[in-house]
């Protein structure tokens, strides 16, 4: 196995941990799609996909959003298509779309210029990466951010402030009236 050292880190760590880790991370992906599996099982079953869904997800304690996207990816990628794709990371399988030839172009070119899911979304939504969302998106999340000191507060408020004035002008910028 060869290693990437496209990150800029002086660390060289060795083979076999990588290759213990690659071997897990296929594990829990491969554990993610059988438990798609499972759950479409037992929704063909019951003939009742929110009911085995909630059942699953309080008898085991467990996220019912993570199942439904354990079930949608198996549904989505039958095992005929997961041999064609058989060493993409499971966020690549919860993101395609294998029955849309966009996805599968996008998968294709993924593959071959090493993308990571980050870039695969942002080449299939190309619009989470335009200035307005990204924007939105720092805006959102320093609004989330809670200070008690009061001249943090001020300033982080008047950040948040132009940001918003930023987005205004960003869509004004990107659709201006005729």
């Amino acid at each position: 196995m060869t290693v990437k050292t496209d990150y800029k880190t002086k660390l060289k760590i060795s083979d076999d941990y990588i290759n213990r880790l690659q071997d897990l991370i296929e594990r829990v992906r491969d554990c993610q799609l059988e438990i798609g599996d499972i759950l479409i099982e037992l929704i063909e079953l019951y003939e009742d996909r929110e009911g085995v869904l909630k059942y699953i997800s309080g008898a085991l304690n467990y996220s019912y959003e993570l199942l439904q996207e354990y079930e949608n990816a198996a549904r989505r990628w039958t095992i005929e298509r997961r041999i064609e794709y058989p060493l993409m990371d499971w966020s690549f399988y919860r993101n395609a779309d294998p029955n849309d030839p966009r996805d599968i172009e996008l998968l294709n070119q993924a593959i071959d210029e090493g993308w990571n899911v980050t870039t695969f979304k942002e080449h299939k939504y190309p619009a989470i990466v335009q200035p307005y969302a990204m924007v939105g998106k720092a805006l959102g999340v320093l609004q989330k951010v809670e200070l008690q000191d009061a001249r943090l507060k001020e300033n982080l408020d008047n950040i948040c402030i132009r940001l918003e004035n930023l987005k205004h002008l960003i869509r004004e910028y990107e659709s201006p009236s005729i």
